[in-house]
C-alpha cells in the first residue's frame, strides 16, 4: 500500500510542479495574465476552464497510463524534422539512474501541458481600464401592468394553439418577450422598468445594461406584487419622480396596461404632474377590452380549460394621458401589433448624447499557448537527449 501510494504521489507532485512551471512561463510571456488569474479580468469561455479543473484530478492516472503506453521514442522523428542532432545514450554511461529519473518525468510533463492549454482555451482577458465616451440614446421608463387581468389570453378571437395542450400566451407573456427582443436591438438607450398592480415598484432603474434589464424583465411573474387592483396613477407618479433628475432631452414613460386606474393617485392628475416636469407619456393599450379567455386549469387529459370573462379597458383614459403630455396612444390586439407599436414609440424619440464608461479588455490566450509549448518543447528536448537511437 505504501509503495503504491509513492508511485501515485510522485507523478502527482511532478504534475503539479510542471503545471506551475507552465503557468509561470505564460505569466512571464505576458505579465498581464496575472490579472485574470487574480480575478481582475474575466474569461470569455469560463466553462472551459471549469471543465479542465474538474478533470485535473484524473491526470495522475492518465500520467501512469501514458508512462506505460508511450512509445519508446515518439519524439525522435520530430527532432529529426527540426534538424536537431540526437545524442546517443552512450554519452551518459555514468548517469543511468539520473537518466531514468528524467525519463520518468516526461509523462507528467506532457500531461501538465493541459493546464496552460486549458487556460488558453478559456480565453482570459485582462482589464486595461475603462474607456469614456459619449453615446446617443434616450431615457425611457417602461411601466408594465402586473394586475390580475394581464393573465387573460392575448390572441385574436378564434386563435388556437398548434398543440392543444399548450396554453395560450397571456397579456403579460407577450409584452415580456416583445420588450426583451426589442431591448436587445437598442444597446445605447437607457431604459428602466417599473411594474404596478395595487402599488408601483421600480424593478430596474434606467440603465444601458440590457443584459441585466432583460433578465429582470423575463423574471417577472404573476403574483410578484398584489395584482388585485391597478394603481395607474401611482405608476405614473413613481416613474415621473425617477425620470425627473435625468439630463436627457427626451424623457419618456411607456405605459403598457389593459385596464383602468382604480386605486391610489388619480391617473390624470399624475399625467398633469408628468407634463409639468417635461415628461412625455406614450400609452399602449393591451387588448381590445370586452370578453377574453382566462386560464382556470386543465382537464383529465391535460388540456387547458378557459373561462370567458369581461376585461374592460378604459381606452379614453389612456388616450387622455397621452394627449395631455404630448405623447401618443397605441393599441395592440396581438403580438404583431405590439411589436409595431414598440417600434413606433422608441424609434421616434429624440436622442440625447450622454457620457458612458465601458471596460476595455486585452485578449491573453496567447501566453497560455506559450506555456504549453514550452513544456512540450522541454519534453521533446529531454527525450532527444536521454533517449537517443541507442536507447
Amino acid at each position: 500500500m505504501h509503495a503504491h501510494s509513492r508511485r501515485f504521489l510522485g507523478p502527482l507532485i511532478a504534475l503539479l510542479a510542471f503545471a506551475m512551471l507552465g503557468i509561470a512561463v505564460a505569466i512571464a510571456a505576458d505579465p498581464r495574465l496575472l490579472q485574470a488569474l487574480r480575478g481582475e479580468g474575466h474569461y470569455v469561455h469560463p466553462a472551459r476552464l471549469w471543465v479542465a479543473l474538474l478533470a485535473f484530478p484524473l491526470l495522475p492516472a492518465a500520467v501512469q497510463a501514458l508512462a506505460c503506453s508511450l512509445p519508446e521514442r515518439p519524439f525522435v522523428g520530430v527532432a529529426r524534422a527540426a534538424g536537431l542532432r540526437e545524442a546517443p545514450s552512450s554519452l551518459f554511461p555514468r548517469f543511468a539512474g539520473f537518466r531514468a529519473r528524467v525519463v520518468a518525468l516526461l509523462p507528467p510533463m506532457l500531461a501538465a501541458t493541459l493546464v496552460p492549454l486549458s487556460l488558453a482555451f478559456a480565453e482570459p482577458e485582462g482589464h486595461l481600464g475603462d474607456v469614456f465616451d459619449e453615446t446617443a440614446g434616450v431615457d425611457i421608463l417602461v411601466c408594465l401592468d402586473l394586475s390580475e387581468t394581464m393573465q387573460a389570453a392575448f390572441v385574436l378571437p378564434g386563435t388556437k394553439p398548434v398543440d392543444p395542450k399548450t396554453r395560450l400566451p397571456t397579456r403579460l407573456d407577450v409584452p415580456k418577450e416583445q420588450l426583451a427582443a426589442f431591448l436587445e436591438r437598442r444597446p445605447d438607450d437607457r431604459i428602466g422598468l417599473l411594474v404596478f398592480g395595487r402599488s408601483a415598484w421600480l424593478a430596474a432603474p434606467p440603465t444601458a445594461d440590457k443584459t441585466l434589464l432583460i433578465q429582470r424583465l423575463r423574471a417577472l411573474a404573476p403574483g410578484e406584487i398584489d395584482g388585485s387592483l391597478t394603481a395607474l396613477g401611482d405608476a405614473i407618479g413613481a416613474a415621473t419622480a425617477k425620470l425627473d433628475g435625468s439630463p436627457a432631452r427626451s424623457r419618456r414613460i411607456l405605459l403598457l396596461s389593459d385596464g383602468d386606474g382604480n386605486v391610489g393617485l388619480d391617473a390624470e392628475e399624475a399625467a398633469a404632474l408628468a407634463r409639468r416636469h417635461g415628461i412625455v407619456i406614450d400609452t399602449l393599450q393591451i387588448g381590445n377590452g370586452g370578453k377574453a379567455q382566462f386560464f382556470v386549469g386543465t382537464d383529465e387529459r391535460g388540456f387547458p380549460i378557459y373561462s370567458e370573462d369581461d376585461f374592460p379597458v378604459n381606452a379614453e383614459l389612456l388616450k387622455a394621458i397621452a394627449a395631455d403630455t404630448g405623447g401618443r396612444a397605441y393599441k395592440a390586439s396581438d403580438a404583431d401589433g405590439l411589436s409595431r407599436a414598440l417600434v413606433s414609440v422608441l424609434d421616434t424619440l429624440e436622442k440625447t448624447t450622454y457620457p458612458t464608461r465601458k471596460p476595455r479588455f486585452v485578449p491573453l490566450a496567447a501566453p497560455g499557448y506559450v506555456g504549453a509549448a514550452s513544456l512540450l518543447g522541454l519534453a521533446v528536448l529531454l527525450r532527444m537527449i536521454f533517449l537517443g537511437e541507442n536507447a
